[in-house]
């Protein structure tokens, strides 16, 4: 360069979830862990669709970080079928008592102790049909 001082390397936008992805497949596995707070910093867009209508926006997150992984690891599809999206550091806590119908299909954080479950169970037990 002319000055004299070395060009500055422009990092990838990327570089922190090819990181992890890299790191996700050295351990086996087939999770990608992506930041809330960081897709609102850079994507403020998406973060708020990923709150308000999460199955489709997890949809394309899913099949492009699937996609990415295989560009780069391409025996990956034989180990695992897909990339598991999992979004953290949701800032905001809901209370289970708050819940609505308004927080159906939305992306919500609640925090809780499972004290008791049960086991579903089949409400069909046996079906007859008469095909013509």
């Amino acid at each position: 360069e002319q000055s004299g001082r070395p060009k500055k390397r422009k990092k990838k936008k990327n570089a922190l979830y090819e990181m992890r992805i890299r790191s996700m497949c050295a351990s086996n596995a087939c999770s990608l862990e992506v930041s809330y707070l960081h897709l609102m910093s850079r994507e403020p867009t998406l973060a708020i669709w990923i709150v308000d209508a999460p199955r489709d926006v997890l949809d394309v997150l899913r099949e492009t970080a699937t996609r990415h992984t295989l560009r780069l690891f391409p025996g990956f599809a034989t180990i695992h079928d897909e990339v598991h999206v999992r979004i953290a550091d949701i800032p905001i806590l809901d209370s289970l008592r708050d819940l609505r119908r308004s927080h159906l299909d939305c992306l919500v954080k609640v925090n809780g102790v499972v004290t008791r479950r049960s086991a579903v169970y089949p409400q069909l037990k046996m079906a007859y049909y008469d095909c013509i």
